[in-house]
């Protein structure tokens, strides 16, 4: 029999699941990451965990298939993301999860609609190291939420297309204006 394996990989600032921890732990904390989805098998490798805390992220979006293999899985804490009960995940997520007994979904549903401090953020990608520190100031230190392209617009759209529905929809925006957009304008 398996011994008692946790791993806390909380507040690290990365945007993926690790792939590299040990596969029998049976308990996995991913809490404060900066984690936006969770992709198809994305917990396969580590089908001994019973609990799964994955609270205060940016998660916005849930695979059908997150969490196949986890067959064991008893806790799973999903609290403070910005996960939408009818655009984020289709009903069957949860149903690999036999074992499930507590399923945490609290302070989701974050919208622009109730969240008036969501401002979308236009910028150059000669700007991308300033842009992610003034994310980091905004988000973290003054309880903003910012809508970053590179996080947040919608895959397979135009950059253009992003930026003009964020314009027309916002009241505030932020232009980071930068010696390219000068030297190119």
């Amino acid at each position: 029999m398996l011994g008692y394996k946790e791993t806390q990989c909380r507040e690290q600032g990365l945007t993926s699941v690790p792939i590299n921890l040990p596969p029998e732990i049976k308990k996995l904390d991913l809490s404060s990451y900066k984690l936006t989805r969770l992709d198809a098998n994305i917990f396969l490798r580590y089908k001994y965990l019973e609990h799964l805390m994955l609270d205060n992220n940016v998660i916005r979006l849930l695979h059908e298939k997150a969490f196949n293999g986890l067959s064991l899985l008893i806790y799973l804490s999903l609290f403070n993301n910005y996960l939408n009960i009818t655009e984020s995940y289709p009903p069957e997520v949860f149903e690999s999860l036999k074992n499930l007994s507590v399923l945490d979904i609290n302070r989701n549903m974050k919208t622009s609609e109730c969240n008036p401090y969501r401002i979308p953020v236009a910028y150059s990608y000669d700007s991308v190291c300033f842009v992610k520190e003034l994310q980091e100031k905004m988000e973290n230190e003054w309880g903003f939420n910012l809508c970053i392209e590179d996080r947040d617009f919608i895959a397979g759209e135009s950059i253009a297309t992003e930026r003009a529905t964020f314009i027309n929809k916002w009241r505030h925006i932020i232009f980071v204006v930068s010696p390219f957009i000068i030297e190119n304008e």
